[in-house]
């Protein structure tokens, strides 16, 4: 009788046990997700769309109203356009923004309040405290969409596509597949890469990469060469030492430039091409940690904020937009073409658009604030 006591009792508690590790690798697995969505500006859910908000401006962590009115002003600003009681009904209501808050608060433990409003949740706060609230400046988030390039060549090239705008990354995304589909090339899964050049598709690559530049200036291009003749070790451990690197060097130039504000603490995210195969979790891990210790290197800890790094798929545009940027890096300074070729025509289009110029010996220098090019 005891041992079948025994049995009896512990059973249930195993399968509490059970019920319990489920949820927790549940909650895991959605974390995860929510934090892949982000950096890659996936703005396809409401939750997704908070996060974003939460991440952005740290107020509105302590405030649900302070989160409603900034998520309209993110995802819905025609609400607040001559702004009427009875537009109230229109816009996301402050209960879905409060249940997608709380979950990502409570369950996913990211973005979290302040210690004294976690205590005192349910106290509603005076609209003038609101107000000073709303005014709190955003907490920038910069997403780096990086290429590798020239792995068998002289120079060493890590390049690509920098945005501290995570909405107007979205819009991009979006608006980039319906200029795809209006110019009849969505349905056959067209995507732009340097390797696919053509001259029967050359001026569709000049009209897509102009349109970008004109509709999208939150979109900067960084790139960062190194000799790989006066280096020693594999390629493979060269370009993982060099991503610190451009991640600094990157940052410093947003600071500098402006396109960052150099007073706001800012959070970074590295997605690159899942078809990198040699970048496994543990390669993946390996560079997050040198970047890190580059940030404590530079004492940059108190301004930076190290996210995730994230393999994706090659059909997000900023990939594809990152690799012609990379490849035409490659192409000017370690190709020995007579430029008659179409990616010769395309690589000299994108730096005259840039405002990089070929200097003699075959260097290159940028100009003007959205650009980047460093020799280390």
């Amino acid at each position: 009788m005891d041992e079948m006591r025994n049995v009896s009792e512990n059973g249930p508690e195993d399968t509490d046990a059970e019920v319990v590790n489920d949820r927790e690798q549940k909650m895991a697995k959605e974390r995860e997700a929510l934090e892949e969505a982000l950096a890659i500006s996936d703005f396809s859910t409401i939750r997704t769309r908070v996060a974003y908000i939460l991440n952005k401006y740290p107020a509105t962590r302590d405030s649900d109203v302070t989160l409603q009115i900034k998520y309209w002003h993110e995802f819905e600003p025609d609400i607040l356009k001559d702004f009427e009681p009875r537009q109230l009904y229109r816009g996301t209501r402050l209960t879905s923004l409060a249940r997608a808050r709380a979950k990502i608060q409570n369950e996913y433990g990211l973005f979290q309040a302040k210690a004294e409003v976690r205590k005192a949740r349910r106290r509603y706060e005076e609209w003038t405290q609101e107000a000073v609230l709303v005014e709190q400046p955003a907490f920038p988030s910069i997403s780096i969409y990086a290429d590798e390039s020239g792995k068998n060549k002289r120079w060493h090239i890590i390049a690509g596509v920098w945005s501290g705008d995570g909405h107007e990354l979205f819009s991009f995304s979006g608006k980039s597949i319906k200029w795809l589909d209006d110019h009849g090339f969505y349905s056959k899964g067209f995507e732009f890469h340097f390797t696919k050049v053509s001259q029967k598709y050359l001026n569709v690559y000049r009209e897509w990469w102009d349109w970008i530049l004109d509709n999208f200036p939150s979109i900067g291009f960084k790139a960062i060469i190194l000799d790989s003749q006066q280096q020693h070790g594999s390629t493979q451990a060269i370009f993982h030492q060099l991503y610190p690197r451009y991640i600094v060097h990157g940052l410093r130039h947003e600071w500098k430039t402006g396109r960052v504000d150099v007073s706001q603490r800012c959070s970074i995210q590295v997605i690159f091409d899942e078809e990198q195969k040699d970048k496994d979790a543990i390669v993946r891990d390996h560079i997050w940690d040198e970047i890190g210790d580059e940030v404590r290197r530079q004492n940059l800890t108190d301004r930076v904020s190290i996210g995730k790094i994230t393999p994706e798929s090659s059909k997000i545009p900023a990939l594809q937009l990152a690799d012609l940027f990379a490849a035409t890096i490659n192409r000017l300074i370690n190709e020995n073409s007579d430029g008659t070729t179409p990616k010769d025509h395309l690589a000299t289009h994108i730096c005259s658009t840039l405002g990089i110029e070929v200097n003699e010996g075959g260097s290159l220098t940028a100009y003007g604030d959205r650009v980047l090019i460093e020799y280390l």
